[in-house]
């Protein structure tokens, strides 16, 4: 009986100190949630400017934190290699010596050392073979190493260029979406002044109804504008490693005077700079290397030869090929972007065409010879004439930093080409 009290006391008293602890871990987890959550409101991105999202998006990606990782790897390795090929030098160079002594050994006191000779001889052997095998791994590490560094900067870069074309991409959904915004007002005005016509039987039922649906089509297609907006942009968020929020706005970027995009250096000289060529010609280079290892083993079969002078051929004929992509890549990106410059100035010209008719328009209302309906659908008219020519300025900008890149190694070949 005394047993079950005390057992039972013990249970009171233990639960007694569960009860605080728990209570205190529940308040410590709590306090430290609501730390956490002050400190991602602190850290959430209202306003980002293109440099920024380069930025964001070059820190986040993992795919250039994987080549970091494999491109020391490879260094790692390829320096092991090159002290063990030192090694392998230094302990042939011992069994020289040790050669060049037996054979004075013999010279001088006339002791046969034909068997130690042959001994010395068959390490020899083994220790060239394992030179040999040691430089073919050497230089293909040697090869992956440079191709690595290659695809890093290439990859790297066109992280920056993509980031850069979906930063602006995203700008003109927006510009987009605000002037479906203006076409509805200009639409709702206009449906209020054909009711008041209709009213008036100035107008018939079939031309106010017609208004109506404009406006619901409209504002069908801002509700799946946005909506598709608000996606792109959460999935841009998530690309480059920020939080998504509704308040998040893209900082437009200062496009400025834009000028002609000449080629100042020759297609040629641009292909030899570019990545893909480099890495491809750093193929050909092991091919070749392979190719003539195996002409020099006295051991290889006609096969093993035959095989190494096809790697070589497929390497030649892969350089061909993307050299006639790059040419056609770079040719084509130069001609649309002078069909894209000349789309700027027109553009421009339709601006300030539309704003000349809306200055006219004005003063016709002014003086009571022009409805006031022409006169807001002449404002709308300049909003998209505004529109179009930025439109044709980011495109212009987008095709300008193509140019940039394609002038540092990046070569965008086209689906068709690859």
């Amino acid at each position: 009986m005394k047993k079950s009290i005390v057992a039972g006391l013990s249970a009171v008293f233990v639960a007694a100190n569960i009860v605080p602890a728990a209570l205190a871990e529940e308040d410590k987890e709590s306090s430290t949630d609501e730390q956490q959550k002050e400190e991602n409101e602190e850290e959430l991105v209202q306003t980002l400017t293109m440099e920024e999202a380069v930025d964001h998006a070059l820190n986040d990606d993992t795919s250039l934190l994987l080549l970091n990782y494999q491109l020391e790897n490879m260094k790692s390795q390829l320096n092991g290699l090159e002290d063990d090929h030192e090694d392998l030098n230094d302990d042939l160079d011992d069994l020289e010596d040790q050669m060049d002594n037996l054979r004075d050994v013999q010279r001088e006191t006339g002791e046969r050392t034909f068997q130690s000779r042959l001994e010395l001889q068959n390490q020899m052997e083994t220790l060239e073979d394992n030179l040999d095998e040691l430089e073919d791994s050497i230089e293909e590490l040697d090869t992956n190493t440079t191709t690595s560094e290659i695809d890093k900067q290439a990859t790297k870069e066109s992280m920056e260029l993509s980031t850069i074309s979906t930063f602006t991409q995203l700008v003109m959904a927006k510009d987009q979406l605000d002037l479906l915004h203006a076409s509805l007002e200009t639409e709702e005005q206009t449906v209020a002044n054909t009711q008041k016509r209709y009213d008036l039987g100035l107008v018939s039922r079939d031309e106010l109804d017609t208004a109506k649906r404009e406006v619901t089509r409209l504002e069908s297609e801002i509700s799946q504008s946005k909506l598709e907006l608000e996606r792109d942009m959460a999935e841009f968020a998530l690309d480059i490693g920020i939080t998504y929020h509704s308040d998040l706005s893209l900082e437009e970027p200062e496009i400025g005077e834009l000028e002609p995009l000449q080629q100042e250096t020759e297609t040629e000289e641009l292909i030899e700079n570019s990545y893909s060529m480099k890495s491809a010609k750093k193929e050909l280079e092991l091919a070749e290397y392979n190719q003539e290892q195996v002409y020099e083993d006295d051991d290889a079969t006609s096969h093993e030869e035959e095989q190494a002078d096809i790697d070589v051929q497929i390497a030649e004929e892969e350089i061909v090929q993307l050299r006639e992509n790059l040419t056609t890549s770079i040719e084509s990106l130069f001609t649309e972007a002078d069909t894209q410059f000349q789309n700027v100035i027109s553009t421009e010209d339709e601006l300030n065409y539309a704003k000349t008719d809306y200055a006219n328009l004005k003063t016709q209302v002014d003086i009571g010879v022009a409805p006031e309906s022409e006169y807001e659908l002449s404002q709308l008219q300049v909003t998209e004439a505004e529109l179009n020519h930025k439109v044709a300025k980011q495109n212009y900008f987008l095709l300008s930093k193509q140019i940039e890149f394609l002038r540092s190694g990046l070569v965008e070949q086209q689906q068709s080409q690859q």
